[in-house]
């Protein structure tokens, strides 16, 4: 027996326990007592002159409801690293929205789609959010025509900053969430993250 209490009573959680544990074990033939790994547990709510029976639990994700923090947005890549930063943020308490810069053609969107709907749909379809999809690829042929070999992988991710950041800015979103892991990738040292320097 578990037993939760709201309001002022007469009688403890544990009096209650002990009161309806002991009549389930004297009506129910094949009850036995295991208070440590028992096999059932019957949980109730007590609330005001009210009793509830709580037939089912589901674990959430635990962390801050979300919307209890402000809006952020995801630079979503579908790679493994943009969607974990998004469930952490989720976690704390943010509602996420997604950027996708399309690099790739439209199968390449609707795969990132697909992975931006499982997070919005497994962990924050409480909320509504938004999905912007940017077409970069004029922005990567100005790069490969204009920028030295060596800097076009910091320039072009500079370039996903800016534009999110005004993608940010127009639906009045105060963070930009990407997955960056620090000395992963070259383009991910501390010195190539200092985007705004």
């Amino acid at each position: 027996m578990r037993v939760k209490r709201r309001g002022k009573h007469e009688f403890s959680s544990i009096e209650v326990e002990r009161y309806v544990g002991g009549g389930l074990n004297q009506h129910i033939e094949s009850a036995r007592v295991k208070l440590t790994n028992p096999d059932v547990t019957v949980h109730l709510e007590v609330e005001d002159d009210r009793l509830l029976l709580i037939k089912g639990r589901y674990e959430g994700i635990g962390g801050f409801p979300i919307g209890t923090q402000e809006d952020v947005l995801s630079l979503i890549s579908g790679g493994f690293d943009s969607g974990v930063s998004s469930y952490m943020l989720m976690r704390r308490g943010c509602r996420v929205h997604y950027c996708f810069f399309n690099l790739g053609g439209a199968a390449h969107e609707i795969g990132v789609r697909q992975v931006a709907h499982y997070l919005w749909n497994r962990f924050g379809s409480s909320h509504r959010v938004r999905f912007v999809a940017i077409n970069f690829e004029p922005v990567v042929g100005e790069i490969l025509e204009k920028v030295d070999d060596g800097q076009m992988g910091v320039v072009l991710k500079r370039m996903m900053v800016r534009a999110a950041s005004k993608v940010a800015e127009r639906y009045g979103v105060q963070a930009l969430v990407t997955g960056e892991a620090l000395g992963q990738v070259s383009s991910q040292t501390l010195t190539n993250l200092r985007l705004d320097r």
